[in-house]
């Protein structure tokens, strides 16, 4: 990579950064008439567009896309402006900036003439929004507030933009899992419509599909990211429900409501590697219970998962299915999507610990967009328990659940075994 000493872009990072790979940076700029104002700098020193490879070029208006899109989540500006000049530094980088109708130059450029006093103060928490933001859409860690490298939050966060990509089409999976986990607490309980708590909401799967069915559904999770973009999800798709940041253990606090179900699916009870939590978060979502209510929970098929003698099974990603002979699964086999849009690959790769409890998963995203021959690879890492039923049995009953009701696939219509306690 060059660098010369005297391009401010090559001795600083011209901004507080948000999100950097080892390519290019997203930077908040000081423009005080301008908050908000992100730049997207290519790190070595190349003056001209036409001075990258055509692959370089993609990377570079992927991320002024990305940086575009994080404004209009976050401030929904007016208009998102675009410009590359360079003639004062003479290093490639792209000015994004969130346009008002009240902002000091508008209409004109804001490096017009001056229409008037004023402007707006970005909210407390724009950096870590935006930083989540791009990470969900581009991949990465943020780099506002860096996590843990295991963080379930960070996890989450970034995965938010893609997660949707282990599915072969995941608004028809919104829609079919809203019917089958309606179909399995029918039969179970008293007829709906109902009032729902998914407490593991993500980025909408289960939680739009029940609202989608008319039930009156508050949607919360520890990850900002995905909430946000299942609210988007929401709207796009006309569902009526309630959003909040919450973790399992805090829902008493966060959560005021009484509901007749509460969900927790998609294996994320799995994230609490011991005993006491787990039963503290039993604990807590049964909290939120009217009498009567039910609490429906799925997780992977870990039973079968770690029976050596099973043969190959699906670890239960969506989709994407599991051959080994390994007494205990290095991961999920590549899954291959052919769209309009590109080509588009997940899978995952499983890292155990000596004890065989809990094992940390690699999520992997690889994305070729049509026409390119060049790969961008998202990467995030979490890890899990390997729960199994007759431990998670034990937990519920210690957080006073008196009766549970097993459903397994394939005859329940859902991909991962479902228990609904009472």
């Amino acid at each position: 990579m060059s660098t010369v000493a005297a391009c401010v872009f090559c001795a600083t990072d011209g901004g507080e950064v948000l999100w950097r790979d080892d390519r290019l940076r997203i930077v908040r700029a000081a423009e005080p008439d301008h908050p908000g104002l992100l730049r997207v700098i290519w790190h070595g020193h190349v003056r001209e567009m036409t001075e990258l490879p055509s692959a370089e070029r993609r990377q570079l208006m992927d991320a002024v896309f990305a940086a575009e899109q994080a404004l209009r989540d976050v401030l929904g500006p007016l208009k998102v402006n675009l410009a590359s000049f360079g003639n004062v530094v003479p290093h490639l980088h792209w000015h994004v900036i969130p346009r008002h109708g009240d902002d000091p130059h508008f209409p004109n450029a804001i490096w017009g003439a001056r229409q008037r006093e004023g402007g707006r103060a970005l909210p407390a928490d724009f950096d870590e929004r935006v930083t989540v933001r791009l990470a969900g859409l581009l991949g990465g860690t943020p780099q506002a507030g860096v996590r843990d490298e295991e963080s379930v939050q960070g996890f989450y966060d970034g995965m938010a933009g893609q997660y949707h990509e282990m599915f072969a089409d995941w608004q028809a999976e919104v829609h079919a899992q809203g019917v089958a986990l309606e179909r399995l607490l029918a039969a179970d309980g008293p007829p709906g419509p109902w009032r729902v708590l998914d407490c593991a909401c993500g980025i909408g799967t289960q939680a739009i599909g029940f609202a989608l069915r008319g039930h009156s559904v508050h949607a919360t999770d520890l990850s900002p990211a995905p909430l946000e973009r299942a609210r988007r999800e929401a709207g796009a798709l006309g569902a009526q429900l309630t959003f909040g940041v919450a973790n399992f253990l805090d829902l008493a606090e966060r959560v005021p409501d009484a509901f007749d179900v509460v969900v927790c699916a998609d294996n994320a009870i799995a994230h609490l590697l011991d005993d006491e939590l787990l039963t503290r978060a039993l604990v807590a979502m049964r909290s939120r219970l009217a009498p009567g209510g039910r609490l429906l929970l799925t997780l992977r098929d870990y039973d079968r998962l770690l029976d050596a003698a099973a043969g190959p099974v699906d670890p239960g990603l969506p989709g994407i299915g599991q051959p080994t002979d390994r007494s205990l699964p290095a991961g999920t086999m590549p899954r291959v999507f052919d769209e309009a849009g590109g080509r588009r690959i997940g899978f995952q790769v499983w890292d155990w610990d000596s004890s065989g409890h809990s094992y940390a998963v690699h999520q992997f995203f690889l994305n070729r967009p049509a026409g390119a021959t060049t790969y961008r690879t998202a990467h995030h890492l979490s890890r899990f328990r390997a729960l199994r039923r007759m431990q998670l049995e034990a937990a519920l009953h210690r957080a006073g659940f008196a009766r549970l009701t097993w459903h397994l696939p394939p005859d329940s219509g859902f991909y991962q075994p479902v228990v609904i306690a009472v």
